[in-house]
């Protein structure tokens, strides 16, 4: 039997990409890729990030000297793993785990920890979470199920309830067109970055006031004592095209945005293998020329934005400028562990090479880590 060049080539790759995945799952911690699974203190000397053991631990890494200890909260929230983290406007830390919102003081002390939230009656698990520095209302994606029984991707925001006793309401956000986000994160003024199917994608959350009336002079009466009800709506256009789609009789080789962080007009992102793990990169690029109007407070300004995103020329002048900008900072098929600084400054990220800090208009320093745990 004669075996042609193109078989043995294509079985190769196919090869070649299986024991690339074995390799990665190995020595690669199992944390969802698109998580929010690192993030700082609210004094910006510490780095909280998940743990590859499936457990409610967390690491803690001391950035003056590099020692990583473990924080175990196994006795406030049980045994259940941690997905995500996040930083509210107050410096508290935010922990997601299951279907439960929790949050805790700046040093994860134990006593601290309060649950805020529990989404079990409407989601199966929380996959990210972030808070944008100029509300308490934190964005969560989680995965749930649709009246089929099929597993959907859900966008929530968990807002905080003044007339509530400082209690929290669920909201769903709506989407069009999206299937799922990968990796969220705020920009100083509120706007919004995630992943969506590889690529880089930028907006907000558009909120619209709808009056609740009735021409019954009861059920109006009644509607008048009630809070207006918030529509919320993501809008958002893809800014910076980085996935390497591919297909190919093999395993998936193609990467995409899994994570990303946002530091001054900055933006890192993970760029990782979709559909698995083994390989990608950390990157870093200048947030898109529109970012201030896309967000600011006339919305009639941010409508013409948008608007002017729908025209190819300038569609396209938005990718140039985007790749243009991209610098590949290190290869990582792993965690990341991307987070920004509270003022926005510092990121911290991790490669191949070990864990790195770089500041707004300075390389990057290694950080030399002393494990502890």
């Amino acid at each position: 039997m004669t075996i042609s060049a193109d078989f043995i080539s294509r079985h190769f790759r196919a090869a070649h990409a299986v024991i690339g995945m074995l390799v990665a799952y190995a020595v690669s911690p199992a944390i969802d890729a698109s998580a929010a699974d690192a993030v700082f203190s609210a004094d910006g000397r510490t780095v909280y990030h998940l743990r590859s053991d499936g457990t409610a631990k967390l690491s803690r890494i001391d950035l003056a000297t590099g020692e990583r200890i473990a924080v175990d909260l196994s006795d406030k929230i049980g045994d259940h793993r941690i997905a995500a983290l996040a930083r509210d406007p107050r410096g508290k830390i935010m922990c997601a785990s299951g279907t439960a919102i929790w949050r805790f003081d700046d040093e994860l002390s134990i006593a601290s920890g309060e649950l805020i939230a529990d989404l079990k009656d409407s989601i199966q698990n929380i996959r990210d979470i972030d808070c944008p520095p100029t509300t308490g209302n934190l964005l969560i994606t989680a995965v749930a199920e649709n009246e089929n029984g099929k597993l959907i991707h859900r966008l929530l925001q968990l807002r905080s309830d003044e007339a509530n006793a400082g209690g929290f309401t669920i909201k769903k956000v709506s989407i069009r067109r999206l299937e799922r986000i990968d990796g969220i994160a705020f920009t100083a003024n509120g706007a919004l970055v995630f992943g969506h199917a590889g690529d880089l994608w930028f907006g907000r959350l558009n909120e619209e006031i709808i009056p609740q009336n009735s021409e019954d002079p009861k059920r109006a009466a009644e509607l008048a004592k009630l809070p207006p009800y918030i529509r919320l709506t993501l809008e958002a256009f893809r800014w910076a095209p980085l996935a390497t789609l591919e297909t190919a009789d093999g395993t998936p080789s193609q990467t995409g945005v899994q994570a990303v962080a946002v530091s001054g007009d900055q933006v890192y992102a993970h760029v990782s293998r979709l559909g698995g793990s083994g390989w990608g990169n950390v990157v870093r690029l200048p947030l898109p020329e529109t970012a201030a109007r896309i967000n600011a407070p006339d919305a009639g300004k941010a409508e013409l934005e948008f608007s002017r995103q729908l025209d190819l020329d300038v569609r396209l002048d938005t990718y140039r400028a985007a790749l243009a900008g991209v610098s590949i900072l290190g290869s990582n098929g792993r965690s990341a562990f991307l987070c920004a600084s509270p003022d926005g400054k510092i990121v911290h990220f991790a490669t191949n090479d070990g864990h790195f800090l770089t500041t707004i208009g300075q390389a990057q320093t290694r950080l030399e880590i002393k494990v502890g745990d």
